[in-house]
């Protein structure tokens, strides 16, 4: 069970509209504000709550919400499976990209196996890059570089072309503050939707460092097909929702003068929080946000790049880990930091109490890792050699 506390502050001028991806399957559930208005859940099940906040208004809400499991349902309706197929502008079915996928499936004819083959393919030839110059699949078909959302959208794109349903799982790591990341599902006939993170995979596979004092867990490679670490919180699922109540985008006349504050979404340009993707959000993380146009004024302007920093165009939220998890998670950063600290009192005062401190603190720090499912290998090795030293030391 996870804690989960998100926060917007409307800190521009005049009004600012939010809309936010409504939390499902949740406990405890608190709010400063109630929305105006609460969506119908659309074809992938999103439900949006609406707000209007006033200069310098806020709201946050709280909840405690399971990680996420992928669901297991076995089967789908027609009509779901049309959704899950069909071509949009962040995810297309061009003939370049149905030509890749039939040129790596060849003759393969197990779906599970051609979803494999087509995971595998964009872990070994392409590369992560955060930020990308550009978001959407053909981008990243044309550059190979590109972040968890890149993959994504790629990944859902080359399926599709074949027939086989999938998703755009939209959400964030299950541990600390503003950690977003995108991956897919994929549904396999008999064995549900599986989980299948192409982003990750390619970059264990090609900087298996990257993580090693991270507080996620990490899997070998290839297990990111059909499986995960158990740290993951979903915001919303698929690309491109539609908005309700509609969003009343900005003058494009207007929006022209402003072409290096927009972002490339699809090979068009989009002023973030000004107007909307095709009359959509191209995605919900958790929410999307409309800006009055008096912001747009060269000096408010500026302003509200500014403004990002105090408080991202997505809000700020924080998730917490509860119970034994929680208290490793304290414990491995106060022994770190305790470790650090002795490290740099012995250098400069050697002395065999700060000697003896630091080992005890690195025991609990690589200990934590191993309690915590961590790089269980390395650290169970490192906390065995710390804990050698320290005897040898008291001894």
């Amino acid at each position: 069970m996870r804690r989960v506390v998100y926060s917007y502050k409307n800190n521009l001028l005049s009004v600012t509209k939010l809309w936010l991806s409504w939390p499902k399957h949740i406990h405890h559930f608190t709010t400063t504000k109630d929305p105006l208005s609460l969506s119908n859940p659309d074809q992938a099940g999103n439900q949006l709550g609406y707000y209007e906040l006033q200069e310098k208004e806020s709201i946050q809400i709280r909840y405690m919400v399971d990680s996420y499991i992928p669901n297991k349902s076995h089967s789908l309706t027609n009509e779901e499976k049309t959704f899950y197929l069909r071509s949009t502008e962040l995810v297309p079915i061009t003939n370049d990209i149905k030509e890749l996928a039939q040129s790596l499936v060849k003759d393969t004819t197990s779906i599970y196996k051609q979803a494999y083959i087509l995971f595998e393919h964009l872990v070994l030839q392409y590369s992560y890059l955060y930020p990308p110059k550009e978001r959407g699949a053909l981008s990243f078909l044309r550059d190979k570089k590109g972040d968890c959302g890149e993959f994504s959208f790629l990944y859902s794109a080359l399926c599709r072309s074949l027939g086989i349903p999938c998703r755009t799982m939209i959400g964030c790591w299950a541990v600390g503050s503003m950690q977003a990341h995108v991956w897919n599902e994929v549904f396999i006939e008999g064995k549900g939707w599986l989980p299948v993170d192409c982003s990750m995979a390619n970059v264990q596979k090609k900087k298996p460092w990257q993580f090693v004092i991270s507080s996620l867990r990490t899997l070998q490679w290839k297990k990111y097909f059909g499986e995960t670490e158990g740290q993951r919180i979903v915001f919303s699922v698929d690309t491109e929702i539609p908005l309700t109540p509609i969003y009343p985008s900005a003058s494009s006349e207007i929006l022209k003068n402003y072409p290096k504050y927009a972002v490339i979404l699809g090979g068009k340009p989009l002023v973030w929080g000004y107007e909307t993707f095709h009359d959509t959000a191209p995605f919900m993380q958790p929410a999307y946000i409309k800006f009055h146009e008096e912001n747009l004024t060269h000096n408010s302007f500026k302003s509200t790049i500014q403004a990002f920093w105090l408080n991202p165009y997505f809000g700020r939220w924080t998730v917490y880990e509860t119970g034994w998890q929680r208290f490793l998670y304290i414990l491995k950063h106060i022994s770190g930091f305790l470790a650090v600290i002795m490290i740099g009192l012995h250098t400069l005062f050697p002395n065999d109490i700060f000697l003896i401190i630091q080992q005890l603190s690195l025991i609990l720090l690589s200990l934590s890792f191993v309690l915590r499912k961590e790089r269980i290998v390395l650290f169970g090795i490192l906390t065995t050699i710390f804990l050698l030293f320290t005897i040898r030391l008291i001894v």
